[in-house]
C-alpha cells in the first residue's frame, strides 16, 4: 500500500530541524564550558604555583614581595572573574538543555499524532477495501437457478 504524504510532515520536519538545531547550540555551549574551565585550571595552578614560590622566597626585597602580592592578587580576580564566566555558561547550558528537551518532547506529540492519522487512515482504506472485495465476490457467485 502506498504512504500517502501526511499534512504533519511538514510539522514534523520543522521540528526536528529545530530539535538538531538547539542540540548543536548545546554542543557549542558545552564546549565553551569546557574551554572556560580548562582556563580555570590553568588559572588556578598558576596561582598556586605563585603561592608556593612566595612562601619559598626567603631574602626578597620589598619590591620583590609587593609585586609577588601584586601578582597573587591579580590571579585571585582573575579566577574569581573566570569562576563567574563557567558559572553564567553553566546556566546558559541548563537553559538550552532545557529547551532541547522541550523540543523533542514537541516532536513526539506531532509524529505520535501522525502515527495515529496514518492508523486510522489505513483502518479506514482498510474497510472500503473490505468493502469492495465484497461487492465484488458477490457479482462473480454464480446465480442459482
Amino acid at each position: 500500500m502506498k504512504v500517502t504524504p501526511s499534512r504533519l510532515d511538514t510539522v514534523i520536519r520543522v521540528k526536528k530541524h529545530q530539535e538538531k538545531k538547539a542540540q548543536h547550540e548545546l554542543g557549542l555551549i558545552q564546549e565553551k564550558k569546557e574551554t572556560e574551565k580548562k582556563a580555570l585550571t590553568l588559572l588556578r595552578a598558576e596561582h598556586a604555583s605563585a603561592v608556593g614560590e612566595a612562601g619559598q622566597v626567603a631574602h626578597a626585597s620589598v619590591t620583590e614581595l609587593q609585586a609577588n602580592h601584586a601578582f597573587i592578587q591579580r590571579l585571585s580576580r582573575q579566577i574569581e572573574k573566570q569562576q563567574q564566566t563557567v558559572e553564567k555558561i553553566q546556566q546558559r547550558e541548563q537553559v538550552k538543555r532545557e529547551e532541547v528537551v522541550e523540543k523533542s518532547k514537541s516532536k513526539k506529540i506531532v509524529e505520535r499524532l501522525d502515527e495515529k492519522r496514518r492508523g486510522e487512515h489505513a483502518k479506514e482504506l482498510g474497510k472500503k477495501e473490505q468493502g469492495v472485495l465484497d461487492v465484488l465476490a458477490q457479482r462473480t457467485k454464480p446465480l442459482e437457478k
